[in-house]
């Protein structure tokens, strides 16, 4: 069996901290989660962020974006738009043309 990538280890830890939120208060973190992913895959398949730099923008999504309670579906689509908004802002800061598409597992 292979030791866990760095990317691996670091997005390992991201999960159970949304997924505690998302089964103790009905959180938004999952929310933030996904769609802060969605940019950045986005981003590196376009090679304006490399591919640790994921980790980094969801992360970053996370941080910016305090846990909400959701209760309905216009709670989901407008905490959806601000994770876009934010991850865009983020990866457009740390954007750069060509980045690479691969790194070295650590």
């Amino acid at each position: 069996m292979r030791a866990p990538s760095t990317v691996t280890k670091r997005l390992s830890g991201i999960w159970p901290v949304t997924s505690k939120n998302h089964r103790g208060a009905g959180g938004g973190a999952p929310c933030v989660l996904n769609a802060a992913n969605e940019i950045a895959v986005a981003a590196f398949l376009e090679r304006r962020i490399g591919f640790l730099e994921i980790a980094e923008t969801v992360e970053r999504a996370l941080e910016l974006l305090p846990d909400r309670a959701i209760g309905t579906l216009d709670d989901v689509y407008a905490l959806d738009r601000e994770a876009r908004v934010a991850a865009a802002g983020f990866v457009a800061s740390r954007a750069a043309p060509n980045a690479p598409r691969t790194a070295a597992a650590g």
